[in-house]
């Protein structure tokens, strides 16, 4: 489990090392991006205001149901939680 989470992370920071400062994130040379990369990229992408995300057809689908807030396999919701509650 830990080399997973550890490539995983790789893989997240690989994509924003390669962020050109771009309206656009480019993710479309990574055919599967598992949850444990997305989260931190949506935050990312949150963070820095970035309106697009291009992806790899494989992808693509997946990540326009969590940015749309809708079921997917992995039951991945990414919802902006108020200031309020997050923790310090």
């Amino acid at each position: 489990m830990k080399q997973s989470l550890y490539n995983d992370y790789k893989k997240f920071e690989k994509i924003m090392r390669n962020y050109d400062g771009s309206n656009v994130l480019d993710t479309s040379d990574e055919y599967f991006l598992p949850v444990t990369t997305v989260i931190p990229l949506l935050c990312e992408i949150e963070k820095r205001n970035i309106p697009f995300i291009k992806t790899h057809k494989n992808t693509k689908e997946y990540v326009r149901r969590i940015l749309n807030m809708k079921k997917t396999s992995s039951t991945t919701l990414f919802v902006k939680l108020p200031f309020s509650y997050r923790t310090i």
